[in-house]
Order: C-alpha cells, then sequence, then structure tokens
C-alpha cells in the first residue's frame, strides 16, 4: 500500500528541515503551519530520533497524507492526450507558474511529488515485473495506464502541474504536534543521556545504578555499545590515581555521573574501566563498595 510506505509523518520532517535549511525557521513554521517552538524542536533532533519521532507524530494523528487520485489521474491523461500545441502552450503556463511562485512553496510542493512519483514508479515495476509483491498496492491502475505511454518531456510537465495544482499534500495539525513533541522529549533526554554513556564507556549496571533511570530499555543499550564497540581501546590504568581525582571531584559535590565523565574526558578511559578501579580501590581500604556510605559513616563519626 502507498500510504504505509509514503508516510506523511517523515515527509512533514523532511519537508520542515528542507524548508529551514532554505528559508530559515520564521518562514518554515509559517509555511506549514506548526509553533515555532515545536519547529526549533523538530529541526535539531538528532536523525537517529526521526523514526521514533514519526511514530510519535502518527500515534497523535499529528499529520496526515492527502492524495487527489481522481485530479491526478484526470490530469495524467489530459497532459498525455492533448496536441502538441496545446502541449507547449500549457508548458509555457507551467513555467511561467513556477516563475512567480515563492521558493518555498515550490521546494515544500516538489519534495511531497517527487516521493508520490518515486512510489508509484515502483509500484509500476512490481505491477509488471513482480505480481506476487502487489497485492497491497491501492494506486489506481488507472493512472499507472496514463503514465505507461507518456514521454519523458511530456511527464516533467505533469510533475510541475502536480505541484502547481498542490494535489498531494501532509495535512497538519498544530496542536497535535505540539502534544506530540512535548509527549517525546522526556523519552528522547533519557536515551540521550544513555547513549552519552556508552560513548564514554558505561555498561548497563553502571547506568541504571547512577543516571536515575528506573529502567534502561537494553535493546537500545545494546544497540548503542554495538556502535561504539570500538571507540576506546584498552589501557593500563593506576587505580589509585584514578580514586585520588575521583575523591577531588567528589569533593566539589558533583554527582556520580558527572565525576565520571569528567574522569572519562581527562583520561581518555572508559567509565567501566573507572568505576572498576574505584571499587577496587574502596574494597582494599573500607572492605565494601560503597563510597557515599563510606562518607556518611565519616561524618557521623566526626558529628
Amino acid at each position: 500500500m502507498l500510504e504505509s510506505e509514503f508516510k506523511a509523518s517523515y515527509l512533514f520532517v523532511r519537508g520542515l528541515s528542507e524548508l529551514i535549511a532554505e528559508r530559515g525557521l520564521d518562514n518554515a513554521v509559517q509555511t506549514i503551519g506548526i509553533s515555532r517552538q515545536a519547529g526549533r524542536y523538530i529541526n535539531e533532533l538528532p536523525f537517529s530520533e526521526t523514526i521514533l519521532f514519526c511514530s510519535q507524530l502518527e500515534k497523535r494523528q499529528a499529520v496526515e497524507l492527502d492524495i487527489n487520485y481522481l485530479q491526478i489521474i484526470q490530469l495524467a491523461e489530459l497532459v498525455t492526450d492533448i496536441t502538441l500545441m496545446q502541449f507547449d502552450k500549457l508548458k509555457c503556463s507551467s513555467n511561467d507558474w513556477l516563475k512567480a511562485m515563492p521558493i518555498e512553496t515550490i521546494s515544500y510542493r516538489q519534495l511531497l511529488v517527487d516521493t508520490f512519483i518515486s512510489n508509484v514508479s515502483a509500484e509500476m515495476f512490481d505491477v509488471e515485473h513482480c505480481p506476487s509483491r502487489t497485492l497491497n498496492i491501492n494506486t489506481p491502475t488507472r493512472l499507472f495506464k496514463a503514465l505507461q505511454d507518456m514521454s519523458n518531456l511530456r511527464f516533467s510537465v505533469f510533475v510541475r502541474l502536480l505541484i502547481q495544482r498542490n494535489l498531494i499534500q501532509v495535512k497538519v495539525f498544530k496542536d497535535a504536534v505540539d502534544i506530540a513533541v512535548a509527549s517525546f522529549m522526556p523519552a528522547q533526554k533519557v536515551r540521550h543521556s544513555t547513549w552519552g554513556l556508552v560513548k564514554a564507556g558505561a555498561d548497563i549496571e553502571f547506568i541504571e545504578k547512577y543516571s536515575n533511570q528506573k529502567y534502561v530499555d537494553s535493546k537500545y543499550y545494546h544497540h548503542c555499545r554495538r556502535l561504539c564497540e570500538d571507540a576506546y581501546s584498552s589501557k593500563e590504568v593506576d587505580s589509585k590515581a584514578v580514586f585520588g581525582l575521583f575523591e577531588s571531584l567528589m569533593a566539589e559535590h558533583k554527582d556520580d555521573v558527572r565525576v565520571y565523565m569528567e574522569l572519562h574526558n581527562q583520561l581518555g578511559v572508559r567509565i567501566d574501566t573507572l568505576h572498576e578501579c574505584v571499587q577496587q580501590v574502596l574494597v582494599q581500604r573500607y572492605s565494601h563498595d560503597d563510597y557515599h556510605l563510606e562518607k556518611e559513616v565519616a561524618r557521623l563519626i566526626n558529628q
């Protein structure tokens, strides 16, 4: 089915970023019809988060694909059947329209049309060469028939007319987009934190213990781990020297995650290795590995 692959959510995100790149944030959000805050957040979202965010948009029904097949078919048949003289007049008028239209409008509509044509072309190939994969194709066969004998010259004008008539649209619901963004942000922050710790060499036990996450998605963790497995080679480190730095940073009243990240940045050693060094020294000195417990005991003794 075309709609299952020609995703409104993905086209919305792609189109927004394209518009911002060409015309700036304010112009883009005005053209599409969303809030400035949502536009900035979506544009700055890491590419790796795009699929998950698109799922959130679909869950909230924030965007909707609208393809006017009836008019598209009529237009295709018209372009195919008109005389050469009529075609020349149509070509000139479409050229004049393109010159007069704001560039941001053309760019956004062209993205939608190009993706639509790409999907239709793939479906036409399947119809001819892979019939077993055509059971879920919903594009009217009348459109395939109209495009079958269309020359490349006429096809280029047909594409321009699709852009001009705005027959493929992504309808955007501003309030629903804002809700999707607000719903997505907390989980995205957690994943961003997990990704940063994994890149620095933290294992899942460390993340669960120190990053205030009640639950770490093990599938996401192992995905990140695979991406980072060659980031840091093993190093020999002096456990006592590591512990000395650790204590000096803890004395600045920093939380554990910040302390280990600073140790990692200073020494270039994986967090799991640094954590192991600290635990070893704690066990050697105090017969247990809980640094905060030891400090609390010392505080009570000195009261």
